[in-house]
């Protein structure tokens, strides 16, 4: 029993000096120095975001000089950052404004005016036991952001609320979690300064008991969503993607295909502010079944690097989606 424990601790030793010395590297140009994919996905930035420990969501602001995901563990997850300066990319930090409660999901919309995100953390007297969702919002101040504030009623107040996306003309998409856990996607269309009263996607988009995590396109001609459940997935969750057209129909939802959806989970989308390239959580992995004996420095090699069975970052043109569109 000692002897495994001592083990657990080296590698959780070895886990957070990986990730140290990763964060004292010098990452340099747009993109953290990647080239970017074509049409085949690759690991996000695998030397500096994507190291083998549980990251999820992706957000640029819209001149990709300043960067946000998540960081998350079994009991916590934070918004770390990182930011271009002289073209030099600072250490990964925990944002200023997260880091005690469970925050998730960062989105800043399509001019970088406002910066939305999901957390647990109490509204007044409410919540102070952290057991419901709420988005929040901070507006830019220029020179960073203002404190967070709830986004209210009609999004917030009505259950568990995930994923906010907003498209150019304001209008928010987001996940309600219903009776029975039941996940579905819904729009709040933004008018005279407002949001009106949530409108929950037709049926051939909201097509099971769990789709969530939606993702809309700037110009709100598709989403992105997971969806678990389905006939044609190929794993637990997968992407997939419907088009809307000028008047307001939705197509069917289409996979996204075995390139990018895996025998894995695949639940957090995203679009880089140009919209061209698609950014996306997997799990993909686990770690091969041994062929072999392995030895000690072999397992920890394995377990330091992405595909390890933990949630990392990929990118792919989003040319892949727009060849979907019927």
């Amino acid at each position: 029993m000692k002897r495994f424990l001592l083990i657990i601790v080296t590698m959780i030793f070895l886990f957070t000096n990986c990730a140290q010395q990763n964060n004292e590297k010098i990452i340099t140009g747009p993109y953290f120095g990647q080239t970017p994919p074509g049409l085949t996905p690759e690991i996000f930035a695998p030397e500096f975001i994507s190291t083998g420990l549980n990251v999820r969501d992706a957000a640029f602001t819209p001149d990709g000089k300043e960067f946000y995901f998540v960081l998350r563990g079994n009991y916590m997850s934070a918004i770390v950052m990182t930011k271009m300066i002289d073209g030099k990319w600072t250490p990964l930090e925990v944002a200023p404004f997260s880091g005690l409660y469970k925050d998730i999901e960062p989105f800043i919309n399509h001019d970088g005016s406002k910066f939305y995100f999901v957390s647990n953390r109490p509204i007044g007297e409410e919540n102070m036991d952290g057991k419901i969702t709420n988005i929040w919002v901070m507006d830019s101040t220029g020179n960073g952001w203002s404190e967070p504030y709830p986004i209210g009623e009609p999004i917030n107040g009505h259950g568990m609320v995930f994923f906010p996306t907003v498209a150019k003309s304001g209008n928010l998409y987001f996940t309600r979690r219903g009776e029975n856990d039941y996940e579905a996607i819904y729009r709040s269309k933004f008018i005279d300064g407002k949001y009106t009263e949530p409108e929950k996607l037709p049926d051939n988009v909201n097509t099971t008991d769990a789709q969530f995590n939606s993702f809309i396109s700037p110009d709100e001609d598709f989403l992105i969503i997971p969806v678990y459940g389905r006939d044609d997935s190929f794993g637990e969750t997968d992407y997939y993607v419907t088009f809307r057209d000028e008047n307001d129909n939705w197509s069917d939802i289409i996979n996204l295909g075995d390139v990018i959806n895996t025998e894995a989970s695949e639940y957090s989308p995203s679009l880089t502010p140009d919209g061209k390239y698609f950014i996306y959580q997997s799990n993909e992995g686990p770690i091969p079944a041994f062929e072999k004996r392995r030895t000690y420095s072999e397992i920890v090699e394995l377990l330091s690097g992405p595909k390890n069975g933990s949630s990392n970052l990929y990118w792919v043109s989003t040319e892949l989606i727009h060849k979907l569109k019927p």
